[in-house]
This record gives C-alpha cells, sequence and structure tokens, in this order.
C-alpha cells in the first residue's frame, strides 16, 4: 500500500501495478493460442483503458503536474507538456488495440499491444527518473497531504479501482 502522505509513493504504487500488466499482457502475448489471447485481450484492454484514463493519468494531469510546473529547471514547462501528451497517445493506442480487437485481427492486436507496452514502459520510467525524483524536492509536505487526499478522492469518485486491480490478476492466474 502506498504511503498515504507521500503522492510520489502513491503514484509509484500505481506505475508497479501498471508493469504488472505489462508483464502479464507480454505473458499473454507469447501464447500463441489466438482464440485464448482474444478472449484474455478484452480485459486486459479494459484495464490499461480504464486505469489509466480513470483513475492513473488524472492524479498526473490535473493534480500533481499542473503544481510542479514551473517550479524546477529540471522540469521545464514543455518537458512535462510532452509527458501529458504521452498520456493521449496511450488513449490512441488504446483505441487502435479496441479497435484490433473489435476486427478479430490477432496478429495486428499483438503488434499494436507490444508498441502500448513499450511506450508505457518508457513513459513510466521517464516520470519515475525526471519528475517523481524532484516533486518531494519541489512539494511541501502541506502540499503533499493535499495532493494525496486529492488522490484518494479521485479514487473513491470512481469507485470500481479494486474490480479492475482483480480482473488483472485473474488473468494472470489463467496464464
Amino acid at each position: 500500500m502506498a504511503n498515504l502522505e507521500n503522492p510520489v509513493d502513491y503514484l509509484q504504487s500505481e506505475h508497479h501495478l501498471l508493469r504488472d500488466a505489462v508483464d502479464i499482457t507480454n505473458k499473454l502475448l507469447a501464447n500463441k493460442d489466438d482464440v485464448f489471447f482474444h478472449k484474455q485481450m478484452h480485459d486486459l484492454i479494459i484495464f490499461f483503458r480504464n486505469y489509466g484514463e480513470i483513475y492513473h493519468f488524472p492524479k498526473e494531469e490535473y493534480i500533481l503536474y499542473p503544481i510542479l510546473r514551473g517550479r524546477s529547471n529540471l522540469l521545464p514547462p514543455n518537458y512535462v507538456h510532452d509527458i501529458l501528451d504521452n498520456h493521449d497517445d496511450f488513449k490512441a493506442l488504446i483505441a487502435d488495440m479496441e479497435h484490433c480487437y473489435e476486427l478479430n485481427d490477432c496478429e495486428l492486436l499483438r503488434r499494436v499491444t507490444k508498441d502500448y507496452l513499450n511506450e508505457l514502459v518508457h513513459h513510466l520510467s521517464e516520470e519515475e527518473a525526471r519528475i517523481f525524483k524532484e516533486a518531494l524536492k519541489l512539494l511541501s509536505d502541506v502540499e503533499q497531504k493535499r495532493i494525496v487526499s486529492e488522490f484518494i478522492a479521485l479514487d473513491e469518485k470512481h469507485g470500481d479501482k479494486i474490480q479492475l486491480i482483480e480482473s488483472l490478476y485473474k488473468i494472470n492466474a489463467q496464464l
């Protein structure tokens, strides 16, 4: 569980979950049974779309990054803007995955999924190396507590985060 007083640890725990999802998806990609692959990808697509777009990215886009913008030369506004553009790229890749899924084109779905996973892992590493590394230095204790409270409120607003996480590990158990 994340340290509830520290927004970086909170987001790091979400990154850990996203990396677990990447590992699970990579295991599924290695499975050559297209019927099984297609069936399991349904829930993985839902996980990546909903977890990213509903729970994770908004914490960065609307809560943490606007506060950090302009506070450090190591986090220039154009860098933060580029990181946020990645979130839009992920939404587009998820839409591509959904389209391939609907077409039942497993070969193309595998390629698009690999592209998504590679981009996601790179993005997570960038955030951790540059933004998270600086964030705690730039935030007061009061700001950190307020940010975590906003993170928790966002999670509570949407409510089904646990169900998404359980569905992810259910897929892993079937691999």
